[in-house]
């Protein structure tokens, strides 16, 4: 057993990272805090528990493992972005599905206006939050 990382005490801000299989870079991300630390456990404020020595949870034998990272892991930002790029392309494709069932001036708007967000997400530039 190593010594903890320098972020791992009680009050930190953490994040469960569990990586998206085929997502690229997109991450189901949970902000928490830890709450304790005894010998063996982490607890976290949202009642779950990490082993002190691995930080890490495989759920099961297909899914990805969750990590507990700090939360200003640069893996986080990254993943952020990729999110924001998901579900940004997401939306591109069901208002070009509605444009297409309905091809109006109102459809074709809103169409362009998905693309154009969908194309900033892709330049490099400060982390974006989901909502916009």
């Amino acid at each position: 057993m190593g010594s903890p990382p320098e972020w791992l005490f009680v009050g930190a801000k953490v994040v469960e990272f569990t990586p998206v299989q085929h997502g690229g870079d997109t991450a189901h991300i949970v902000e928490t805090t830890i709450k304790s630390i005894g010998k063996r456990d982490v607890v976290l404020d949202n009642g779950e528990r990490y082993n002190v020595d691995r930080l890490r949870k495989q759920r099961g034998t297909w899914d990805p493992s969750t990590n507990l990272l700090s939360a200003d892991d640069p893996q986080i930002a990254v993943a952020r972005r990729a999110n924001v790029r998901s579900s940004r392309l997401n939306k591109t494709h069901t208002a070009w599905e509605a444009f297409r069932r309905t091809p109006n001036e109102e459809q074709a708007a809103a169409l362009i206006s998905t693309v154009k967000r969908y194309v900033a997400s892709l330049e490099p530039g400060p982390e974006r939050s989901e909502g916009e």
